[in-house]
């Protein structure tokens, strides 16, 4: 329904600013200007999440530390710092992956 008035509205009218057919269409000004929102995660993310989710799935009792040994060793190259690249750790805590079992 937006997208169909947003078509409507003409960028290079001479008479009537974007500004002002946007209000006339009830439409957000900004949508004229940014295109449809980009997704968050990278493929390679989701890859990445789902693999954690098969190691936390058969091992729950794993901590983050496991899991990405776990994952290094199945040929994955996780790093713990957020700033080092490719696939950092911190998708492991994305997942809310939390070993269960007593500390002694």
């Amino acid at each position: 329904m937006v997208e169909a008035r947003k078509a409507m509205a003409e960028p290079g009218h001479k008479q009537i600013s974007l500004s002002r057919q946007a209000k006339l269409l009830s439409i957000n000004r900004t949508s004229f200007y940014r295109g449809p929102a980009a997704s968050i995660w990278a493929e390679i993310d989701l890859s990445d999440m789902r693999i954690i989710d098969e190691i936390y799935t058969a091992k729950p009792f794993y901590g983050y530390r496991r899991i990405t040994e776990e994952m290094q060793r199945g040929g994955r190259s996780i790093s713990k710092s957020v700033e080092e690249r490719p696939e950092p750790i911190h998708l492991v805590l994305q997942s809310g992956a939390v070993a269960f079992v007593p500390r002694l």
